[in-house]
């Protein structure tokens, strides 16, 4: 059996799906054992696809064979996050046991990149890396005491979504700019697509586990284990039907059980920038149909929106729990308050990322940072000035590399981008290196590759 049958044996569907079932099981199963601390199954699984990927990149010079079992991984491996801070250091604790690993991952990450090493190649949206990158570094420059900058969990966010990202996007970018377009958005999108899926299942299966109390309260649940994480994910996916019903409409059915399950999860984030997303996938669906299913799309669009407004009523009584809150002792309320302070004490750097937290507004959790859960304070409040200018430089420049590369594949690519932007605005989002920003940073690689093209004459040449 050659080298080449084997790779399309390990990216195939029964691969896919095998792969799918053990992140099924995965979550399962560390959902069941909540109460009782990690789940050993859950690890040996996790175990198991750390093990594949470290095998992927010895023996195989396609990059994008990893990718499934990666994200899948990170999926799974967040029905560990913890709504207690005791739970959270519990987990921790355990989590650190295995610090061993990344000796083996970096070990197979160098030796991929060195034996099929390939010439770099530079892209558009490159250079609005490198600015946040510098905006990122210099955070905190002239305030941050060194004990906060150097702290590992600071250097893991500001080395990881600075230098950090340009050195994926070096490594990653000549890996994929010679593959074969089709092949590549077939993997992203499937890739999208069981990303969407298994989120789905861990909503699901705490349900299950709820049943009784969903049933008595008939409202979403207020405790889902990251119910943000999740309805991301699930975000990330969502343009992902919409692309595959431009050929098959029946996938159409999966968007609609994707923003069920965002609806589900208690994110109120989820909720609102999950219906927005949703309208644009369907604005999406109208620009590239076939010009006799355009009327369509158009039609339900409408009907989507007067719909929407109708249940408005019946959707927040629903979500009553988790829109239930006191404006005076909200965190983002308060960060909102002594932003313009934090703003003033180092306008052009900031504070920087790795700032120690005033606990009185928000105390974080293990391996987090001082987050002001709103992108634009984030900005302004831990990157100043010089953050603001090259974040927006680099925003502006993700956008138009999508416009002017116009097609159904880059657009669903773009969508998804949009998702976490916008979820970026309530939660750290893009500010999370891995997976949420690496995973950008792949989806703009992706749209970089193809060609550009006048939008007005695209649209007008599909029939």
């Amino acid at each position: 059996m050659t080298s080449t049958n084997i790779r399309k044996i390990l990216s195939g569907k029964i691969t896919y799906a095998v792969m799918m079932v053990l992140s099924v099981i995965a979550a399962y199963f560390q959902i069941a054992k909540r109460s009782c601390g990690v789940s050993l199954v859950t690890t040996a699984i996790a175990l198991l696809f750390i093990s594949i990927v470290c095998l992927y990149l010895i023996f195989f010079e396609e990059l994008t064979v990893t990718t499934l079992p990666f994200i899948l991984l990170c999926v799974f491996l967040c029905t560990l996050y913890s709504m207690s801070e005791k739970e959270s250091e519990n987990t921790f604790e355990f989590l650190i046991k295995f610090w061993w690993l990344a000796i083996p991952i970096l070990a197979s990450l160098i030796y991929h990149f060195i034996r099929f090493r390939k010439p770099f190649v530079i892209g558009p949206t490159f250079y609005s890396s490198v600015a946040v990158a510098i905006a990122v570094t210099l955070g905190g420059l002239g305030y941050i005491p060194a004990s906060d900058y150097f702290r590992p969990v600071s250097l893991y966010y500001s080395f990881g979504l600075g230098i950090g990202m340009l050195i994926c996007y070096l490594l990653i970018k000549p890996q994929l700019v010679n593959m074969d377009s089709k092949q590549l958005s077939e993997k992203l999108i499937t890739v999208l697509y069981m990303m969407g899926i298994l989120s789905c299942f861990c909503i699901l299966f705490q349900y299950v586990q709820n049943w009784d109390k969903f049933i008595e309260t008939k409202r979403v649940l207020p405790a889902i284990i990251a119910r943000n994480e999740f309805a991301l994910f699930i975000m990330f996916a969502l343009p992902a039907p919409f692309y595959l019903a431009l050929k098959n409409p029946f996938h159409l059915l999966s968007s609609v059980v994707f923003y069920t399950f965002i609806a589900l999860s208690g994110s109120r984030g989820g909720l609102i920038f999950g219906a927005v997303e949703y309208i644009v996938c369907l604005i999406y669906m109208i620009i590239f149909s076939k010009k006799k299913k355009r009327i369509i799309y158009s039609v339900a669009l409408v009907a989507l929106v007067i719909i929407g407004l109708a249940l408005s009523k019946y959707i927040m009584n629903f979500y009553a729990s988790r829109f239930n809150y006191n404006l005076e002792t909200d965190t983002r309320i308060k960060f909102l308050k002594a932003l313009k302070g934090n703003f003033l004490s180092n306008p052009v750097f900031g504070q920087g990322l790795g700032i120690s937290p005033d606990k009185n507004i928000y105390d974080p959790r293990v391996g987090g940072l001082y987050w002001y859960h709103l992108m634009v304070a984030q900005i302004i409040g831990s990157l100043g000035i010089l953050g603001v200018i090259c974040y927006l430089f680099q925003i502006i420049n993700r956008f138009w590399v999508a416009i002017r590369r116009i097609s159904p594949y880059t657009w669903t690519l773009a969508i998804s981008y949009l998702g976490i932007f916008m979820m970026s605005q309530v939660q750290p989002g893009e500010f999370c290196p891995i997976p949420h920003e690496l995973l950008v940073i792949i989806l703009f690689i992706a749209i970089e590759n193809e060609s550009t093209k006048n939008v007005k004459n695209y649209i007008l040449s599909i029939k």
